[in-house]
């Protein structure tokens, strides 16, 4: 059994030796031509199987892989064909349609890209226009000698809402920045999720609320202080963060993209965060923060894990060398907070636990 590829410059042969055969040789003679494009003759493989050989595919086949990309209204069909003898291929396609529906409809993508001499090949096509909420399945497929074979089927549900887009951060701080992103007046409420680093740990996630009226979302994030943990302080924290909308009615979006986020160096506020201490931690009733060395304080806030702002005190401006102000938390749940101190130096913020 005999296959050529021209256009490729190769040949496969199969031959049936006798059952009684008690040696076997083999002798490859190869001669050189003159065209110096193919001046060499290779040998890829050799095969000698006892018996009855294994079964072999020579055949393309092709699988469907999950769809990516999926939005309310799009989503990247995906698949995988592989071809190691580099058969011509004719067609190369999805099939899709509505989990309802009954009838395929096909789509085509450009099949040159496949005839190269590559084992593997991957291939997408973007659907657009597609119903929000809506189950649709897909199979890929190939043809070839007038023959088309399918990968298995593959569901999708496409979602309410698009991911958020723009994300990004701005007045990137030792303890503190601003994460923002394209507003949405179709969005009711966006889910925030963010972890840190190995040396940070993993925190928590938070829920947000949008301000239809303005372009941009902005979200005021307070980096936890981790540092006595064990983080290395003369590297910077890393955060990461991404953002999915809810639209209504049990509909949640795709994530977007995830950003990261680097703090900077750490090792250069030492002297301003050793500045402040807040005390007892645990706390009760109350917290203290005293204020050492020549820092002035313009106010201070405190946070809860999800950043949202719980206390505010503005009457703790002070221009002396040491001060200590007092906030009540006895009407705090129990749980962690952050205490964020600006000061004309720059903001600190500290940890404390409330009981």
């Amino acid at each position: 059994m005999t296959y050529y590829d021209e256009a490729n410059n190769w040949r496969f042969d199969s031959v049936a030796l006798p059952t009684d055969i008690a040696r076997l040789q083999l002798k490859f003679n190869v001669i050189s031509t003159t065209n110096n494009s193919y001046n060499n003759c290779y040998i890829d493989d050799v095969m000698v199987y006892s018996g009855e050989s294994p079964s072999y595919n020579m055949e393309p086949s092709v699988t469907t892989r999950a769809a990516s990309n999926v939005q309310s209204h799009t989503a990247t069909l995906k698949g995988k064909i592989d071809n190691p003898y580099y058969f011509p291929l004719e067609s190369v396609g999805f099939e899709w349609k509505e989990a309802s529906d009954s009838i395929f409809t096909q789509v085509l993508t450009d099949t040159s890209q496949y005839q190269m001499p590559s084992y593997t090949m991957p291939v997408s096509y973007v659907l657009t226009n597609l119903s929000e909420t809506t189950e649709y399945i897909y199979r890929a497929f190939i043809t070839y000698n007038d023959t088309t074979i399918y990968g298995s089927e593959v569901e999708f549900t496409t979602y309410g809402c698009d991911a958020p887009t723009g994300l990004y951060a701005v007045d990137v701080g030792l303890d503190y920045f601003i994460l923002e992103w394209d507003n949405d007046t179709n969005v009711e409420t966006w889910h925030l999720k963010y972890y840190g680093d190995e040396n940070c740990g993993l925190l928590d996630s938070g829920e947000l609320f949008t301000e239809t009226n303005s372009a941009t979302v902005h979200y005021e994030f307070i980096v936890i202080d981790m540092h006595h943990h064990g983080a290395v302080i003369s590297t910077p924290l890393y955060y990461h963060f991404a953002v999915q909308a809810y639209c209504g009615d049990s509909l949640w979006g795709a994530w977007s993209g995830a950003i990261t986020v680097a703090t900077p160096y750490v090792g250069i506020s030492e002297r301003l965060k050793n500045s402040v201490t807040v005390f007892p931690n645990p706390a009760t009733s109350y917290v203290d923060i005293r204020v050492d060395g020549e820092v002035i304080v313009m106010d201070m806030e405190v946070y809860d894990l999800y950043g949202k702002i719980v206390h505010t005190l503005s009457d703790a401006k002070n221009e002396s060398s040491q001060q200590t102000s007092r906030i009540d938390v006895s009407d705090l749940s129990a749980g962690m907070y952050f205490i964020r101190v600006n000061t004309d130096q720059g903001p600190v913020t500290k940890p404390f636990v409330k009981h």
